[in-house]
């Protein structure tokens, strides 16, 4: 573990969709003989509030109002403008409806985005996109505090439900970069260290799950983009070596091989396969040529090999890797053979250059007249010259 560093969290609660309906907003009422609060904004029709829930069990709890105005002076009741009161404060959703909710507890900073999809005038159906509660889970203590006070809590991984469209997407991905690449900036500027690994998960993200819409791709690289900018900038390129990598590429992805059902459709369930992305481990006992012919009969499988005498002890009794356009899974579902959940995956042998990724290196010690190409075995050599340490003894 670094001396310092933060964790890519869960969150702490699930996103849902609200739909407050008429019946779930209500007038301010007070006592006949109590004074009415002032309001905070002039509105020709009742100011109309509806409360939702907003709490981590056993952490963090605090009130949240939906707050309705009419603004036009028309004779209607029609409201054209939703605020949101959380506390003693008053939060205006940004251009595109996003809000963000915060409680600070003794341990961290707990907030979530959320996201106006439809304001009704009529109250009949105000569509609210109820964000995940997240924190930043961070160490020390002191570095949770500055990352807390200075750039705020962890707005969660991206939602990745295609159905919620690429706009959101694009949204949420865009606020996760900005927060890591603050939080990356704020780290340079703070803290001491020798080497600092900094994470981007924008390209990965977009691509594993729209990959087939170029729009939220670009947007991911845009952001990637600002992102290395931003953490060169806060770089002295005279003592300071940035580098940039990734540890895969992707391609398309058609078709999902369903492991444990194919090998049950052909006789073979007394194998057993785990899969993950384009290759599968199969053990079993048996005819082990039987499970290496059902593989190879579907076409699908780039390589197929039986357990050598020199492979490691915990290798499958048939290993087996499939096509570029062929995710692997270890499901026992029907059919067999079906069409891919995911846009895009990784995974396949190598010699696919569409697998491969980038090396970038700039500032001191970088190379003046780099190579086409380098193994990723050998970017730990490479980085422990930069440092002056020795490599680690399996490094190319």
């Amino acid at each position: 573990m670094g001396d310092f560093g933060y964790a890519w969290a869960a969150s702490a609660t699930t996103p849902r969709t609200l739909h407050l309906t008429r019946d779930d907003f209500h007038r301010e009422w007070v006592p006949p003989t109590w004074s009415a609060r002032p309001q905070r904004r002039v509105s020709y029709s009742p100011i109309m509030r509806a409360r939702v829930e907003w709490s981590v069990p056993e952490k963090t709890r605090t009130d949240v109002d939906v707050v309705a105005y009419d603004t036009t002076n028309d004779a209607a009741v029609n409201y054209d403008l939703f605020l949101v009161e959380s506390g003693a404060r008053e939060i205006t959703p940004d251009t595109n409806g996003w809000f963000a909710i915060s409680s600070q507890t003794s341990e961290a900073l707990y907030g979530s985005w959320s996201k106006f999809l439809n304001r009704d005038p009529a109250l009949a159906d105000v569509a609210i996109y109820w964000g995940a509660i997240s924190r930043t889970y961070a160490w020390p203590e002191s570095y949770q505090a500055m990352l807390d006070a200075e750039i705020g809590f962890w707005p969660g991984a991206v939602d990745e439900r295609r159905e919620l469209g690429a706009e959101m997407f694009i949204d949420q991905l865009n606020r996760v970069a900005d927060f890591m690449t603050r939080a990356q900036v704020l780290t340079i500027q703070r803290m001491p260290f020798d080497l600092l690994l900094a994470y981007q998960p924008n390209i990965d993200t977009a691509s594993h799950t729209r990959y087939d819409e170029p729009a939220v791709v670009r947007a991911a690289f845009v952001a990637t983009d600002r992102a290395v900018s931003a953490i060169r900038a806060a770089l002295d390129p005279s003592r300071d070596a940035l580098v940039v990598t990734g540890d895969h590429g992707l391609a398309p992805v058609d078709t999902e091989i369903r492991m444990n059902r194919l090998l049950a459709d052909n006789g073979l369930s007394s194998w057993r396969a785990y899969a993950s992305g384009n290759v599968a481990h199969v053990y079993g006992s048996g005819d082990a040529n039987a499970v290496v012919a059902a593989l190879k009969a579907t076409g699908l499988f780039d390589q197929v090999t039986k357990k050598s005498a020199t492979a490691h002890r915990n290798s499958g009794d048939v290993v087996a890797y499939a096509r570029t356009n062929v995710i692997l899974s270890p499901s026992s579902e029907a059919p067999a053979i079906a069409p891919a959940t995911s846009a895009a995956n990784h995974g396949a042998l190598s010699f696919h250059r569409e697998l491969h990724t980038v090396l970038f290196a700039t500032g001191a010690g970088s190379p003046q007249n780099p190579p086409a190409e380098v193994s990723q075995t050998r970017i730990a050599r490479f980085v422990s010259q930069l440092l002056g340490i020795q490599p680690p003894t399996a490094a190319e």
